[in-house]
């Protein structure tokens, strides 16, 4: 169960590691002249294409199958409980890398918050906008500018317990997978 934590910690902090990509720009950062419109762009568009799904999705499965094979490892002796050892390793390492991912997607939304904010004019177009979707349903449009930033929060907060689950679900079926293997191989045998 050890090396499942510390491979799941592993994947949790790729997953923050990914979501502060933006912080340089936020700091004051820029780029070489040359660089700026291949930097820039990476720097965003990378962490908001992976942190919606597909970056819990790699790390919980990729941390439950090295866990569950580590378990595996360390079992070796055992009879076939292993395999439920395996998968529960792989359960406990996706998860721990599912919080990682959960606490980069709010880490990331909380940049792109604080960005808008540093930049009055575009918070203030997107508040506009959002008002003016909602206007035309028919709900009040000042509720909508004064909850921006709570709503902001709270998508992210909703897209990070999604990538929880997706990578709870990938860790205990890579854990899964790891025992396949191992069946397999001691089949050989």
């Amino acid at each position: 169960m050890q090396s499942a934590l510390r491979v799941g910690l592993i994947g949790a902090a790729l997953a923050l590691l990914v979501a502060a990509l933006p912080l340089p720009l936020l700091l004051g950062y820029t780029p070489p002249r040359w660089s700026a419109p291949l930097i820039q762009p990476l720097l965003i568009a990378v962490p908001a294409a992976l942190i919606f799904g597909p970056l819990a999705l790699l790390l919980g499965a990729l941390a439950g199958f090295v866990a569950g094979r580590r378990a595996l490892r360390e079992l070796a002796s055992a009879p076939a409980t292993s395999g439920a050892s395996a998968v529960r390793c792989g359960l406990v390492a996706g998860v721990v890398a599912g919080a990682g991912v959960l606490a980069g997607v709010l880490l990331f939304f909380g940049v792109l918050l604080a960005s808008l904010a540093n930049t009055p004019n575009l918070r203030e177009q997107m508040a506009q906008l959002f008002a003016q979707q909602f206007r035309t349903q028919g709900g009040d449009a000042a509720l909508v500018t004064r909850l921006f930033d709570t709503a902001f929060l709270l998508a992210g907060l909703c897209a990070g317990t999604l990538n929880l689950a997706l990578a709870l679900a990938m860790g205990a079926l890579g854990g899964w997978v790891a025992t396949l293997g191992h069946k397999a191989a001691r089949k050989i045998e």
